[in-house]
């Protein structure tokens, strides 16, 4: 366990914490708790080594990020008992703020002015909300009680969510079909329909065609006067 005369305190989220628990409870604990089983847990980026530090000060893991005794007995506790173990958890690590304070009578600010003797203080904000959350967590009684939020799921995915929304929107307008259940990309007025209603041949010329008009009109030369498009039917008939 972290020393309680060091000059830090954990900040990391107190839903991936929480989430790393709740994962180990639901699955068998490995000895070590690495970067693998945290991410299984919903927990990646710079939340691991923040959540690390957190699981290492509360006792869960030691320095090695090999479990600890107190981890197993807190995977291994009935739903029943698992608020009154995490207790004893937080009240061993936080012992030195809670001789200081008390969640139930004492109001957030007062609670900051404990922790801003430890850095960085940047953080001093992140290290109450940890504290007051996992207070809450262990059915502590709090006088104010840190937002909650869901666990952090990782800034990469969730740009990569982003991009394929912005990339979706660039592939053109959708319509719908006429049973109004899947949509269908339009490109340059035809649909998928149209294009499966055409022979082998007729799909070829048109695409050839259209391939072209699309080439032209990237390839305009700034200053010459555009050209007008190609007037397509909406739906091109197929003989067969």
């Amino acid at each position: 366990m972290t020393s309680q005369t060091d000059n830090r305190r954990p900040y990391a989220s107190v839903s991936s914490v929480i989430a790393v628990i709740d994962r180990a409870r639901t699955m068998n604990l490995p000895e070590t708790i690495d970067v693998g089983f945290m991410n299984v847990a919903g927990v990646d980026g710079q939340s691991v080594s923040r959540t690390r530090d957190a699981l290492t000060f509360l006792g869960l893991i030691d320095e090695a990020d090999t479990r600890t005794k107190a981890f197993e007995d807190l995977a291994n506790v009935s739903d029943s008992e698992f608020p009154d173990r995490l207790r004893e958890v937080v009240e061993a690590a936080y012992a030195d703020e809670l001789s200081l304070v008390d969640p139930k009578i004492d109001d957030t600010e007062k609670i900051r002015g404990v922790f801003q003797r430890y850095t960085p203080k940047s953080t001093t904000g992140k290290m109450v909300s940890l504290f007051l959350g996992l207070c809450k967590a262990s059915g502590m009684e709090i006088k104010d009680p840190p937002p909650t939020r869901p666990v952090s799921a990782s800034t990469p995915k969730r740009e990569a969510g982003t991009r394929s929304k912005k990339a979706a929107g660039r592939s053109g307008p959708r319509s719908r079909d006429a049973s109004g259940d899947a949509p269908s990309v339009l490109v340059h007025g035809i649909s998928t329909e149209d294009i499966a209603s055409l022979k082998k041949d007729e799909f070829e010329v048109i695409w050839r065609t259209l391939g072209n008009l699309m080439w032209l009109r990237l390839h305009q030369d700034a200053d010459e006067e555009p050209q007008a498009p190609l007037s397509l039917p909406s739906r091109i008939e197929s003989d067969g």
